[in-house]
């Protein structure tokens, strides 16, 4: 989900994933990680020594992150409104998911089923060739 996420933001931000994996202290780039981050950790339910791992950074990096965007959606309007946008995003992919997980659950039963046919219908041509055996032997 977090490759998800980090295609969503860097679209909307005009980087690529490429761009924001450079180790790099340039500040537009700091909020494009820090954004995912925060929406790694509530949206995915990442941990943080996984979010700093997906990064190559430290754990404590993500913790900062989360705690840095939080406080921005607190206190500056536009930044909130950025990120609800985001949110919306991530929420259509999310109920994009949700729908394949029950084509999903759907489905599993009727390959089953399919896999059932096919081995009656292979039983079936194996059948067919021993009495095709059969009656060439009887014609014989």
């Amino acid at each position: 989900m977090i490759t998800k996420i980090e295609a969503i933001v860097c679209a909307g931000e005009k980087f690529t994933p490429e761009q924001i994996h450079v180790i790099t202290r340039k500040k537009e780039i700091i909020q494009v990680r820090q954004i995912i981050s925060y929406f790694a950790y509530k949206e995915a339910k990442m941990t943080f020594e996984k979010i700093g791992e997906y990064f190559g950074q430290d754990h404590s990096n993500a913790v900062h992150s989360v705690k840095t965007v939080g406080n921005y959606i607190d206190t500056d309007s536009i930044y909130r409104d950025k990120i609800r946008v985001y949110q919306d995003e991530i929420n259509k992919y999310k109920k994009v998911i949700e729908k394949i997980d029950v084509l999903n659950l759907l489905i599993a039963p009727l390959e089953k089923e399919i896999k059932e046919y096919e081995n009656r219908i292979n039983a079936i041509h194996v059948l067919i060739e021993d009495a095709k055996k059969v009656l060439k032997i009887l014609n014989t």
